[in-house]
């Protein structure tokens, strides 16, 4: 099994030649940074199979709200439906796709608020439980949502894609008219 994909010489998302190692992930892979645009990423980056045996094995898929996540969550699901409400749009109006579901904290606490939700995830474990909301396992890119959702949310997965704008391409098209797309990384 061929674990990662070629490694790259130019940025994933401006296509510039001026990348530099900034670190060393184990050996058999390393950190680039973009000097042109600033984007961080893995050379060479993981296959989709691999990718897909790591999130299937390495994490405890319990579906809770964890306390902590409460505050934050409650703070960004505001300021998107706030955002939806001004374009006319409310409650039982909104239609909602999670990108990387994890352990359902945001998606389930999005689902209290009465607007319907939909997720997805690339662990067979996430996605195969009984969940009151409908799921999609895989990339979402593969699903090719067109002007479909009001709001698409995705927290710490874009670091992880291996065609970074394929993925934010996806979110676009996947938006209505006056949607908006959230999308998180991780601060380095």
């Amino acid at each position: 099994m061929n674990n990662f994909k070629e490694k790259v010489s130019v940025c994933l998302v401006c296509s510039s030649e001026t990348i530099e190692k900034v670190a060393n992930i184990e050996k058999e892979y390393f950190v680039y940074q973009c000097h042109a645009c600033g984007f961080i990423f893995v050379n060479p980056m993981p296959s989709d199979t691999l990718l897909e045996y790591h999130y299937n094995n390495s994490f405890d898929h319990e579906f809770i709200i964890r306390p902590q996540n409460v505050k934050e969550n409650t703070r960004i699901i505001n300021m998107m439906l706030d955002y939806v409400k001004d374009n006319g749009k409310s409650g039982k109006e909104v239609k909602f796709y999670e990108i990387g579901i994890g352990k359902g904290d945001f998606i389930k606490q999005m689902s209290s608020y009465g607007v319907h939700v939909k997720g997805s995830d690339l662990s067979l474990d996430m996605t195969s439980r009984d969940y009151p909301f409908p799921t999609d396992k895989g990339k979402f890119e593969s699903y090719n949502y067109t002007n479909e959702f009001n709001i698409v949310y995705s927290s710490h997965v874009l670091e992880h894609s291996n065609d970074p704008l394929g993925f934010i391409r996806a979110i676009f098209k996947s938006l209505k008219l006056g949607g908006v797309a959230v999308i998180r990384v991780p601060n380095l």
